[in-house]
């Protein structure tokens, strides 16, 4: 008798599958030893934004290439998840090496799962730096005015195609 078989999902999708369980906020100050004082001294500067860990889920290994492929030149992302989450809208740096797993010992399985440790940094300004395509009022930031745009030799549909970047 054969034993059990394995079905799983097969259709296309790159989902988000846990973020966090930490986020951790770096101080930005610190204390000074100074001679002749019995206490030290703060140094106090805001705290560094959250740097946490996003784990995504791909369904197929032409998922994982497409997400490979968007890691690869090592760009800022912009993150958005749904209000229910609680994580606000990000841009997010992977400065780190990041991990891809099998979700299953079976290597013929095309689940894998992307563990992606990050710090969350300011969104990339300028023409060349733009993110194309994430949100209309980001891509409305990279040029100050419509006529800017015009200079551009752009149109408001070059905008929303993402010929913006």
């Amino acid at each position: 008798m054969p034993g059990p078989q394995v079905v799983c999902n097969t259709s296309p999708g790159i989902m988000l599958a846990s973020y966090g369980p930490r986020e951790t906020y770096a101080a930005g100050g610190g204390v000074l030893a100074a001679e002749n004082r019995p206490r030290y001294i703060p140094v106090i500067r805001p705290r560094r934004d959250a740097s946490s860990t996003a784990t995504f889920f791909t369904r197929r290994f032409t998922d994982r290439d497409s997400l490979k492929a968007t890691l690869f030149p090592g760009t800022v992302l912009f993150l958005q998840a749904p209000p229910a989450y609680g994580i606000s809208d990000r841009y997010i740096h992977i400065p780190e090496d990041y991990a891809i797993d099998r979700a299953l010992p079976d290597h013929r399985i095309q689940h894998r799962v992307f563990t992606l440790p990050h710090s969350v940094v300011d969104r990339p300004a300028g023409p060349a730096n733009g993110p194309c395509r994430s949100r209309i009022r980001d891509l409305c930031n990279i040029y100050a005015t419509w006529t800017a745009i015009n200079v551009a030799g752009l149109t408001y549909q070059d905008l929303i195609e993402g010929d913006a970047g």
